[in-house]
C-alpha cells in the first residue's frame, strides 16, 4: 500500500540539489526546478554557478566552459574544439573508413594525410 504524499502549501519549494525546503529568502528557479543559491553548483567542477549564462543537461547545471569541455567535439587531427559554423552548429568532417572527425579547415590547409587511405595525420 503506497503512502499518499502530503499536500504541500502553495509556494512550497524544495531545493533540487539538497532536497531541503527553501524557506523565505533568495532562491533560484530554472525549468521548474528551485535551488538555494549556495546549492546551485556545476555538475562537473562542483563550484557555485554565479554567471547568468549556464547550461542545463536534463536537470544538471553546468558552467558553459565545463559543459563545453565535457561534451563539445574535439578534432582528431589538431585536438582543438571543432569550431561552430555561422549558425552556431558544430560542423565537422569524418573519414568514412577510420571515423576520424576533423575540422573542415583541414581539407584546405595542407594537413598531411596518408597517400593510400587518406587518413589525416595528427598535427598536434
Amino acid at each position: 500500500m503506497s503512502n499518499p504524499q502530503k499536500a504541500q502549501p502553495r509556494g512550497h519549494r524544495v531545493c533540487g540539489a539538497c532536497k531541503l525546503e527553501i524557506g523565505h529568502g533568495h532562491y533560484l528557479s530554472c525549468m521548474g526546478i528551485y535551488w538555494h543559491p549556495q546549492c546551485f553548483r556545476c555538475s562537473s567542477c562542483k563550484h557555485p554557478i554565479r554567471e547568468t549564462k549556464f547550461t542545463l543537461l536534463g536537470t544538471e547545471p553546468y558552467h558553459k566552459l565545463c559543459y563545453k569541455e565535457l561534451h563539445h567535439l574535439k578534432c582528431d587531427v589538431c585536438l582543438q574544439f571543432i569550431p561552430t559554423n555561422r549558425s552556431g552548429l558544430i560542423e565537422y568532417r569524418a573519414h568514412p573508413l577510420w571515423g576520424q572527425k576533423y575540422c573542415p579547415l583541414h581539407e584546405q590547409d595542407r594537413t598531411p594525410c596518408c597517400c593510400s587511405c587518406e587518413k589525416m595525420e595528427d598535427i598536434s
